[in-house]
């Protein structure tokens, strides 16, 4: 059918109106791909705006139509000017307490519910639920066991044993004795731990000269899933499994050193990385880092995504002494958050929904007595000072005559709605292992305990 004057012409704006669209889609997509490779004076700040590379500063002339732009660099148009965003406002001050809310009640009796004689609650207590709703208890020695029940209130200990030590007497193999010492679970049947791994050379031959365990102690931390929902935990081969360890290879009589106590495991509900909390004692090299670091992973699977803050940022990459060459040690050591009488601060990690904040549990001496204390934080970097929760003896300041130590503290809330645990409430417990000593002599008694907290809070 012929096309009419009037029609036609419609037909030929159409056409150009398409063609319009299309070159100006293209000119934004490749003003979008573009590098921002402007050099800026100082105090200026390098961006990409409306297609062009550009530099920012407070009180240059914009345009208003770009202000979503201009957001991405904590700036926005206002008259016609440039101004910097506001930082949002911290959170209100808080006074938190915590403080014992009744009795002790003994978890784990080793002298009636030990299934051998080493079957000790020797690491923080840490608990998963898994697909079936069954509660998981594990707080054992380098050869793990659980106690299991229908609620965390409810568990009996289990003689079958979750995950045993390979025992390997090399150095490199990062496999000798190894401690369950944090798990986490998404959906109750795969399960993620972060083992604490002590190369003890005193039982090697040839690899202390003292004999000493502690001069003789060099620690990792590694990885270890379970598919059957935390009933039996395995390791990659070594090294696949190595998550951290200090830049320095075993040294005979050195020690002790190296990354440990792996206690806990938090899923941060905002940014959604996996944080975790490790105790660093790097040597007298770099003593002045011994203390608790954190370090966080998007990847649980994945040992080597772990990276520790280093001050400024998440780019410390922990290193193998043995399979890498290390110019700069210093790379490849976090920064502490506590340190000195607080060393032993990082136990226990939580997020904690009545107080809007993480805490952190731990072992603590402010110069004059110890006890369990606890800190609190809003971002995981910038920690209240801790404050006390229960006086204790440990076994490093224990006297004769001194009431017997304890040691391991971790904070666990039988109602909490995670199947890991990582979340708590207003009430929850304080489980430590009570060490009982016979003739002022430290022995394998020792039971697992908890006695229960309650948090207040007051602006």
């Amino acid at each position: 059918m012929p096309i009419g004057a009037r029609a036609y012409a419609r037909y030929v704006r159409l056409l150009l109106l398409v063609a319009v669209a299309a070159a100006v889609s293209a000119a934004t997509a490749t003003a979008g791909s573009a590098r921002v490779d402007t050099t800026c004076k100082p105090g200026w700040t390098r961006a990409l705006i409306g297609g062009r590379a550009t530099c920012l500063r407070t009180g240059a002339p914009c345009r208003r139509a770009l202000d979503r732009q201009y957001r991405r660099y904590r700036f926005h148009c206002v008259a016609g000017r440039l101004r910097r965003v506001a930082p949002a406002p911290p959170p209100a001050p808080l006074e938190v307490r915590a403080t014992v809310a009744g009795p002790r009640e003994i978890v784990f009796d080793w002298t009636t519910d030990r299934c051998d004689p080493e079957d000790i609650p020797d690491i923080g207590a840490k608990a998963i639920r898994d697909a079936a709703g069954r509660v998981h208890l594990y707080a054992s020695h380098y050869v793990t066991r659980r106690s299991s029940g229908p609620t965390l209130n409810d568990v009996r200990h289990e003689c079958a044993v979750v995950m045993g030590s390979r025992d390997d007497p090399r150095p490199s193999a990062y496999a000798d004795k190894e401690w369950l010492g944090s798990v986490y679970t998404a959906d109750g049947t795969t399960v993620h731990g972060l083992v604490h791994i002590e190369y003890q050379g005193h039982r090697h031959p040839g690899m202390c000269a003292s004999g000493s365990y502690e001069r003789c102690w060099h620690n990792a931390i590694g990885h270890a899933v379970s598919s059957d929902g935390g009933a039996t935990f395995h390791a990659a081969p070594s090294p696949l499994h190595l998550v951290a360890a200090i830049p320095f290879p075993y040294a005979p009589d050195a020690g002790p050193v190296g990354m440990m106590d792996p206690n806990a495991i938090v899923r941060h509900p905002r940014d959604g990385f996996y944080y975790a909390t490790v105790r660093q004692l790097p040597g007298p090299q770099f003593s002045s880092f011994r203390g608790t670091c954190l370090m966080r992973t998007r990847d649980l699977a994945d040992p080597r995504s772990w990276r520790a803050w280093n001050g400024a940022s998440w780019s410390t990459a922990f290193a193998d002494p043995y399979r890498t060459t290390i110019s700069d040690p210093s790379r490849h050591v976090c920064q502490p958050l506590f340190t000195g009488g607080f060393d032993l601060m990082g136990q226990s990690l939580t997020w904690n929904t009545y107080l809007e904040r993480f805490v952190m549990v731990g072992s603590g001496n402010d110069g004059t007595s110890g006890g369990i204390y606890f800190s609190t934080s809003t971002n995981l970097l910038h920690w209240t000072a801790p404050k006390p929760i229960l006086p204790v003896e440990f076994t490093y300041t224990h006297a004769c005559g001194d009431p017997d130590p304890v040691a391991y503290p971790s904070l666990l809330d039988p109602d909490s709605p995670s199947r890991s645990f990582d979340v708590g409430g207003r009430r929850g417990y304080v489980y430590f292992t009570q060490f009982n000593y016979s003739a002022c002599r430290m022995t394998l008694d020792r039971d697992l305990v908890r006695v229960p907290v309650e948090f207040t809070k007051r602006p």
